[in-house]
């Protein structure tokens, strides 16, 4: 029978535990609870430092995407700079070619 079978019964008898009995039980409580406290404050850390990295890589990825759009704006710009002045080129061309032809 277990320690706490025996004190179930014992009060149900209306034997109730020493204070002795008393202040052990809550001690192991308490040793179990520090030790499940123990095990959340390092998991805690774990957790914090995993979103640190988190947060770092975010930063990372948030200015590649600033620089990337800057990229493609300005290469945008350069390319409908280059199709503009091909056709002016060409525009140039057939009426050079039009005024030779005359």
């Amino acid at each position: 029978m277990t320690n706490e079978e025996t004190r179930h019964i014992r009060s149900l008898k209306g034997e109730f535990m020493t204070n002795e009995e008393f202040q052990t039980i809550v001690l192991k409580k308490f040793d179990t609870m520090e030790g499940r406290f123990d095990t959340l404050e390092s998991d805690l850390t774990s957790v914090k430092t995993k979103l640190d990295a988190v947060a770092d890589q975010v930063a990372v990825l948030t200015e590649f995407k600033t620089d990337t759009e800057q990229y493609f704006t300005d290469t945008k710009e350069t390319l409908n700079f280059i199709l503009h002045k091909e056709l002016l080129n060409e525009k140039e061309v057939f009426l050079l070619r039009k005024k030779q032809a005359q």
